[in-house]
């Protein structure tokens, strides 16, 4: 049998325990050990080759006549030839995995990792049919139905921190070629300081949409495409999917949205029929990707007209300031420098006077 304490009680909490109850022993509680959290771990690993892990948060707390380690939250499993969590928590939730993992010989393991970790992956780690990190994620892959995807595609997106779960698994259900979605991503990590990002962020931000539309629409999309090809689908996919709405919506304005001083040009679309309309006018996807965003408080567009040229500003609300995500013109068509470098300015200002 062989224990091992992963974590310990502070040596000052030791000490303040083992000191004689006094005024003094009360002053240093308040003064030092009364806010202050503590833990201790331990893992046993039996001859049979039986595991148990236990974790334990606690506080210093204090009664009439004598002060006690109370416990505030628990974490453990024990594996016997099954994997148990104990009080029906996830595996993600038990802290100090990583010192158990060490002491276990499990060095291949990978903190980046830990993103896709469940239970029956680390059951296999412990019974020591998953020995290494390709095995780890085509394991995950394959309890997600992901079969045809690379495994190592698919852990190089994971060490590179470019793996979100949601947008993952959206791309996974429309992707005519899913492992092209994940060469999509790591190429886009591999030029993250270049030219290349400017050049390819329409491109992006045409295939995030076409991806939601795809889902709508039960279509696939191709990684592949060329931005002319991207750009037909979307305003074909756009119009099918607005046409589906109608144009019976609902035209009350929406209370919650900020009000701000607007330029000559700028029109507050707010309400869903205004946003629908936009959408419309301007062939682009304002409405089908970013009206529940808008209903939500998280959004606000705005139609903007010059006697040069139309555009849709849309930017990201937050408690004290607005965050610009994209200005574009009929067809997500890019619009005049001028025309970014006055909405910049506008921004920049509304957000000095949201700071006041």
């Amino acid at each position: 049998m062989q224990n091992f304490i992963i974590e310990e009680l502070p040596q000052n909490v030791k000490d303040f325990l083992d000191l004689p109850q006094s005024a003094y022993k009360n002053l240093v509680y308040f003064n030092d050990v009364q806010s202050a959290y503590c833990c201790r771990a331990n893992l046993l690993i039996k001859d049979d080759g039986v595991i148990h892990y236990s974790y334990e948060a606690l506080r210093v707390k204090r009664n009439k006549n004598s002060f006690y380690l109370r416990s505030t939250e628990k974490y453990g499993f024990t594996f016997d030839k099954k994997l148990n969590v104990w009080f029906k928590k996830s595996i993600n939730d038990v802290p100090g995995l990583a010192k158990v993992m060490t002491i276990l010989k499990m060095d291949w393991y990978d903190s980046r990792l830990s993103n896709i970790l469940t239970k029956g992956g680390f059951e296999k780690m412990l019974k020591g049919t998953i020995t290494n990190p390709i095995d780890f994620c085509k394991n995950y892959l394959k309890s997600c139905r992901l079969t045809d995807v690379s495994p190592k595609l698919f852990y190089n997106l994971l060490v590179k921190n470019r793996y979100q779960r949601y947008s993952f698994m959206s791309a996974m259900e429309v992707a005519k070629d899913r492992n092209l979605y994940l060469m999509n991503l790591l190429k886009d990590d591999e030029n993250k300081e270049s030219y290349i990002v400017s050049r390819d962020y329409q491109r992006n931000s045409i295939l995030e949409d076409l991806v939601k539309q795809a889902q709508i629409l039960d279509r696939k999309v191709d990684f592949e495409w060329s931005l002319k090809r991207l750009k037909s689908e979307h305003d074909t996919w756009t119009k099918e999917i607005m046409d589906m709405e109608g144009e019976n919506i609902d035209d009350t304005p929406l209370d919650h949205i900020k009000k701000l001083d607007l330029l000559p040009e700028m029109t507050l679309l707010d309400s869903q029929k205004k946003v629908w309309s936009e959408g419309k006018l301007m062939k682009h996807c304002v409405y089908t990707n970013y009206w529940s965003q808008i209903k939500s408080g998280n959004y606000i567009a705005y139609h903007i007209e010059t006697e040069d040229e139309k555009a849709t500003l849309g930017v990201y609300v937050h408690d004290d300031v607005i965050e610009f995500n994209q200005i574009y013109g009929p067809f997500n068509n890019t619009v005049s420098h001028d025309l970014k470098i006055k909405i910049e300015n506008w921004i920049n200002n509304i957000n000095k006077k949201l700071k006041v």
